[in-house]
């Protein structure tokens, strides 16, 4: 009982936060907690015109060294995203209704958002055939055409200034982003120093395939099915998850398109970028990316989670694809 007293009080508190921001009656709104841990607090709204999504950043007090460096300050950095994505493209995205950093009462950022429709493409599961699939890519290779042609004069995460110092070059900021989270998984025992060294060592081996990118882009950084909102008929009606976007490879979208046997012809005809699928430097890119993300993973099993095995399966993971891009390198 008195675990329910305190989730009716804190919904009580998120209703009338909401209610002030949209100008609304507070007992009208209905608030259920989707998320709550360190990392952040997500709450869904009901009883407005459209449904809403609040999430409140991680505590000022909180232990940064849980992060991994790109997610320190991610709520920010998806505000200047979705205003970029908004203003150039006609991509479906949540619209932001209110972000405060920080918000006067909780003294932690807030962004109060429109809880967007349908749901994420890995929800149709085994009922997802290949005209469904064909449909949502054709969509998709078209959003991320439009999405890529957006480009700065500088690479590194977007709004990242905060994070990384952002670079001239492509090979450079994504050295520095390998380094920054090698450097994170070192210290929370993941890696070895040597396992970093080694990293970087076949990075600078491959830095010539990474040279290719003359243009930072906007890559969306996280484009996998769970961030891909559709209906029943394959429509594409929203893309979610904004708070990982960098400024550089294109190619960087495509590895979670890879890994999900998502990058089909229908996503590749459609895009109709300059990218040569079958170039040997994007080979390499792909599976540097892939490692990049395989590091956000380890370093959350080890954080978040009490598998070990699955920290020890990701980490020698890492070590075999270093190994086969050393060959694929000298191979080329």
């Amino acid at each position: 009982m008195k675990r329910k007293n305190i989730h009716a009080e804190a919904s009580e508190s998120i209703a009338a936060l909401v209610a002030d921001r949209i100008d609304y009656k507070a007992d009208a709104l209905k608030c259920s907690c989707l998320q709550l841990d360190f990392l952040a607090e997500v709450w869904k709204i009901e009883g407005w015109k459209v449904p809403l999504i609040l999430r409140i950043g991680p505590k000022k007090n909180v232990d940064l060294d849980r992060f991994l460096f790109y997610e320190r300050k991610m709520m920010e950095r998806e505000a200047v995203t979705l205003g970029i994505v908004k203003k150039h493209t006609h991509i479906p995205i949540p619209e932001v209704f209110c972000h405060e950093s920080p918000c006067a009462e909780l003294g932690r950022t807030i962004t109060l958002m429109e809880c967007m429709q349908g749901h994420p493409v890995n929800f149709h599961g085994s009922h997802l055939g290949a005209s469904f699939l064909d449909s949502m890519l054709t969509q998709l290779a078209k959003m991320a055409r439009e999405l890529h042609a957006i480009t700065s004069d500088k690479y590194g995460y977007v709004g990242g200034e905060a994070i990384m110092e952002l670079q001239d070059t492509w090979p450079a900021a994504f050295r520095l982003m390998l380094e920054k989270s090698a450097d994170d998984c070192v210290r929370q025992k993941v890696f070895l120093p040597e396992d970093k060294a080694f990293m970087l060592d076949v990075y600078d081996e491959c830095r010539p395939a990474f040279e290719k990118i003359e243009k930072p882009s906007l890559i969306h950084g996280d484009l996998w099915h769970g961030n891909i909102l559709v209906d029943n008929n394959a429509r594409i009606l929203g893309v979610i998850d904004w708070d990982t976007a960098v400024w550089g490879d294109p190619a960087m979208d495509f590895y979670i398109l890879d890994i999900r046997c998502f990058n089909r012809v229908a996503f590749r005809s459609n895009y109709r970028g300059d990218i040569n699928w079958q170039c040997k430097d994007y080979e390499l890119r792909l599976k540097f990316y892939r490692i990049y993300g395989l590091m956000r993973t380890v370093f959350a099993y080890a954080n978040r989670t009490t598998s070990q095995n699955a920290v020890v399966t990701l980490r020698e993971a890492i070590k075999t694809y270093l190994r086969e891009l050393q060959k694929m390198y000298n191979q080329a």
